[in-house]
């Protein structure tokens, strides 16, 4: 840390010159959003609700620990899965119908696949918030399976199990996908927290005030 005035990062470490800052905060939550923007982002995403017209999607363009395929052998043999990024690809809709929009694109799946690619403590990409914002049920395997504990409803998340038969997880799949009332009551959950409203918002606030110290 010597040699920077502000690191940021995933991990928790107790360095002055360090705020956990994960990128999933720079993708979900604009820089210029203020207090207000930030709980009314935080609204949107719980409450959001699209018509979905397609089972599920994986967007990767890798999987050199085997994370995402993981997950996509213990579903495929029930949900249609389009793997629409690089790896494994099967479908160009993305491009040629969605010009490249992913969130566009996520919204017409009941689950995404969004398993980290690689399972760390306190690693969280984006991924399982692009799920939320598209109103996909995220299908994640990561972070130990406890990823921002305290801000994620992780009873709207439906998690991975390495090593295991996750047979508990392919009946719950099963029954959502056959199941309309019950997909749509599952996905009605709140998606982040109470407390995420207070996190974000003091996240944003320490960056700018760690700004303005070196900038004086």
């Amino acid at each position: 840390m010597k040699y920077v005035d502000l690191a940021l990062g995933f991990g928790v470490h107790k360095e002055d010159k360090y705020l956990r800052f994960p990128y999933w905060l720079t993708t979900t939550f604009k820089p210029e959003m203020n207090d207000d923007d930030i709980v009314k982002r935080i609204r949107e995403i719980n409450t959001c609700s699209y018509k979905k017209t397609s089972d599920c999607v994986l967007i990767n363009k890798h999987d050199k620990k085997g994370t995402r395929e993981m997950v996509y052998n213990g579903v495929m043999d029930i949900l249609d899965v389009k793997l629409a990024g690089k790896w494994h690809n099967n479908t160009t809709d993305l491009w040629d119908r969605f010009n490249n929009d992913k969130e566009a694109y996520l919204r017409t799946f009941k689950f995404n696949i969004c398993a980290e690619n690689d399972n760390t403590e306190h690693y969280v990409t984006e991924k399982i918030f692009d799920a939320f914002i598209a109103g996909c049920i995220p299908l994640y395997y990561g972070s130990n399976n406890n990823p921002e504990p305290g801000l994620i409803n992780k009873d709207a998340v439906i998690f991975w199990e390495k090593d295991a038969d996750n047979e508990a997880n392919r009946e719950l799949i099963r029954r959502l996908k056959e199941d309309e009332n019950y997909y749509n009551e599952f996905i009605s959950q709140p998606k982040l927290l109470p407390y995420a409203e207070e996190y974000i918002i003091e996240r944003f606030a320490v960056l700018k005030a760690k700004f303005a110290e070196i900038l004086e």
